[in-house]
């Protein structure tokens, strides 16, 4: 019998900010097709949890996978597969559109035929 890898997996997670803990010791497994959502209060360490889930915080110890992936080494494999909206969105006021597109084609690593796809897609709906 095979299994599959779970889409979320931390062993011991911990993240520290100076002195303090942000995360500590967060064990979670998600399988895949599974639907799952963080909740508490402020400062219970959802947002901490979800930064370095996707790889834009590095532990500070243990480990977390998405797809199977390490996310301290594997970052950018894990982002061409998905996708996060946060709650808030501050954009820098001097980015157009299209720097925007190229923004977030350099981050997923898509490379220059989906950057220029992009393009093409934002000509369309005269963006």
């Amino acid at each position: 019998m095979t299994t599959m890898t779970p889409a979320i997996q931390t062993f011991s997670l911990t993240k520290t900010y100076g002195g303090s803990r942000g995360i500590r010791n967060v064990n979670l497994t998600v399988e895949r097709g599974e639907i799952f959502g963080f909740l508490g209060p402020n400062g219970a360490g959802k947002s901490t949890t979800l930064r370095t889930l996707l790889g834009f915080l590095r532990p500070t110890s243990g480990r977390a996978d998405v797809l199977g992936l390490d996310v301290a080494t594997h970052s950018v494999e894990i982002h061409r597969h998905l996708g996060n909206l946060p709650s808030e969105f501050n954009l820098e006021d001097r980015m157009t559109g299209l720097d925007l597109l190229r923004f977030y084609t350099d981050l997923r690593g898509s490379g220059t035929a989906s950057l220029n796809r992009a393009y093409e897609l934002a000509e369309r709906l005269d963006a």
